[in-house]
């Protein structure tokens, strides 16, 4: 049978070259170091410095680098493609979020959270996707959010952002098929720098965690990436995966 994507079980994701957006904290860190130790060599990108994060990766003795990169800017994506790639693996974990009521969005914040979480998705996916056909292997992974599933008062920019990651992997996952698999990781609420959980009100917080009783944290999240990366995900394309804690049943 032609091999259509990774290596078959037992080798991990050794030989393979890992490409994560958002790597210099929370669950883009946590993706590198799980991809990292499962074999993969990971270029870690972010418009902040991810050198610290790659060191550590180097540290326990596996492969990293860090580069720069603005999600938002065509040039800064394809430049950082055509110096680091071709990819196997893409986790494209950029990402903003943005709490405010309608009324008290302005189309500056608006357009900030949508250029990152949508436009850096698919221009990291258009930079990425056509050599993964071309090679004819690949896995692409956006991370989008529980969010996107269920809907929440003021958070309507971040959460059209997110749903709209979900039908870009919808659409890249017909349109890349049978070599490469296009899937959402849609985590719940996640114990990062971004979210500021302890920040949140009581009734916030309890309606969070309704069945585990807490956050996830970031490396239980990677661990679904790597999983998706890897052997044991060859039958899994244009799926939303939502590690949530029991939050959302879908």
């Amino acid at each position: 049978m032609r091999q259509t994507s990774l290596p078959v079980a037992g080798d991990g994701l050794i030989g393979e070259r890992a490409l994560v957006t958002g790597a210099a904290s929370g669950i883009g860190a946590a993706c590198a170091h799980a991809l990292a130790a499962a074999g993969a060599e990971v270029v870690l990108a972010d418009v902040a410095d991810a050198t610290p994060v790659a060191e550590a990766i180097v540290a326990g003795g596996r492969q990293a680098g860090a580069h720069p990169v603005d999600v938002t800017d065509p040039s800064s994506v394809a430049t950082l493609v055509a110096e680091t790639g071709p990819f196997g693996i893409v986790v494209n974990s950029a990402g903003v979020l943005t709490e405010r009521a309608l009324e008290d969005t302005d189309l500056a914040q608006f357009d900030r959270t949508i250029d990152v979480n949508l436009r850096g998705t698919f221009l990291v996916g258009q930079a990425t996707l056509p050599a993964m056909r071309t090679n004819r292997r690949g896995r692409f992974i956006a991370i989008t959010s529980e969010l996107a599933l269920t809907g929440r008062a003021r958070y309507s920019a971040y959460v059209a952002s997110k749903a709209a990651v979900i039908g870009l992997v919808r659409c890249w996952a017909l349109e890349f098929a049978p070599h490469v698999l296009v899937n959402a990781l849609g985590p719940g609420p996640t114990d990062t720098p971004m979210l500021d959980y302890e920040a949140l009100p009581d009734d916030m917080r309890a309606a969070e965690t309704p069945l585990l009783g807490r956050i996830a944290r970031p490396e239980e999240i990677a661990a679904v990436a790597v999983f998706l990366a890897g052997p044991g995900a060859t039958f899994i394309t244009g799926q939303t995966i939502s590690p949530n804690g029991g939050a959302v049943f879908a």
